[in-house]
């Protein structure tokens, strides 16, 4: 339950399935119940990182290699995979 309730309030502030994994990790939670509660959120995800892309950048998808690359990094520091920028940079 600890893991479920932390997994989502950390989702809600905008964090992604990279960093949620690594903080139940430093705190004692076993890795099989750790990915059972990721793949609880599984769907969320997308959705997730579309609400934080447009809080941060206004929902402008860059042009240039440098700005693609500030954003990603960005987005990776809050835990979402290079797969989720890459569809998150297609689809907008």
């Amino acid at each position: 339950r600890y893991a479920e309730l932390y997994a989502c309030a950390r989702a809600d502030k905008g964090y992604g399935p990279l960093r949620i994994a690594r903080e139940l990790r430093e705190r004692g939670v076993p890795d099989a119940l750790v990915a059972a509660t990721l793949a609880m959120l599984e769907d969320d995800w997308l959705a997730k990182l579309r609400e934080l892309h447009r809080k941060r950048f206004k929902s402008l998808i860059p042009t240039d290699a440098a700005g693609r690359m500030q954003q990603t990094r960005v987005l990776r520091q809050h835990g979402f995979t290079l797969d989720q920028i890459k569809h998150l940079f297609e689809t907008a």
